[in-house]
C-alpha cells in the first residue's frame, strides 16, 4: 500500500495529525532513532483523542515512518530521502547542479542526454524532483524530454534549468509545463529553494 493509499483512508482529522507528525520526521525536527513521547501526550499535542493517535501511529508505521514496539514505545525510522535527477548536456554544468544538490543534503542521478535521463526514470522509483536542462543539445530535444516525462511521471516535480526561458512558451498553459522554471546561471540558493518547495524542507539560513 502506498502513503497516498493511507493518507486516503484515514478520515480527516486523522489526516491532518498523520501529516503533523509525518512532517515533523521529514523535514528533520523529529530525528531518525528519537522515541516519540506516549501517543497520550501525542494526542493532546495534536488535538485529537488518544484512540485516533493510535490509529495515526499505525499508518504511520505502514508507511515506514515509525516504528512501534510492545512495550517500549515509539521511534523514528530513518527514512531515505528521494533523489534528485539532473539531466544536463554540459558536463560543467551538470557537475555544478549536482553539487548545488548534494550541498543541500539530497543524493543526486546524473544523466547526459534526454536518453540517459528516462532510463534512469524507469529503473529508479525513489526520484522526488527532477532538474532539466532544455537544448539538450537543441530546444525540441529537451522540449520533448520535458513533454514526456511530464506524461509517463506527472506526480514528479520538474524544475526545467534555462537561458532561455522563451523555450518552453510552447508549454505554458499546458499540463506538461514545468512547476518551476530556474534561469541560467542557478545559483545554489536557487536550487536550494526549489527543493524546498517540492520536499518542504526548511531553506539552509
Amino acid at each position: 500500500m502506498t502513503e497516498q493509499e493511507i493518507l486516503d483512508d484515514l478520515p480527516p482529522r486523522s489526516r491532518r495529525a498523520y501529516l503533523a507528525l509525518r512532517d515533523r520526521i521529514r523535514t528533520g525536527k523529529i530525528e531518525a532513532g528519537a522515541k516519540l513521547p506516549p501517543f497520550d501526550s501525542l494526542a493532546g499535542q495534536l488535538g485529537i483523542s488518544p484512540v485516533t493517535m493510535r490509529k495515526v501511529l499505525l499508518a504511520l508505521q505502514h508507511a515506514g515512518w515509525v516504528s512501534v514496539e510492545q512495550g517500549r514505545g515509539t521511534f523514528v525510522q530513518a527514512v531515505e530521502r528521494p533523489g534528485v535527477l539532473v539531466v544536463e548536456d554540459d558536463p560543467v554544468q551538470r557537475q555544478l547542479l549536482r553539487q548545488q544538490v548534494e550541498m543541500a543534503g539530497y543524493r543526486t542521478l546524473e544523466a547526459s542526454s534526454p536518453t540517459e535521463g528516462l532510463a534512469a526514470l524507469k529503473s529508479e522509483a525513489r526520484f522526488g524532483l527532477i532538474i532539466s536542462d532544455v537544448r539538450m543539445p537543441d530546444k525540441a530535444s529537451g522540449v520533448e524530454f520535458i513533454r514526456t516525462v511530464r506524461h509517463r511521471w506527472p506526480n514528479v516535480p520538474l524544475a526545467a534549468v534555462t537561458a532561455h526561458p522563451e523555450d518552453l512558451s510552447e508549454l505554458h498553459g499546458t499540463p506538461d509545463c514545468p512547476v518551476l522554471v530556474l534561469a541560467k546561471p542557478v545559483s545554489r540558493r536557487q536550487i536550494e529553494e526549489a527543493i524546498s518547495l517540492v520536499f518542504h524542507a526548511p531553506v539552509p539560513n
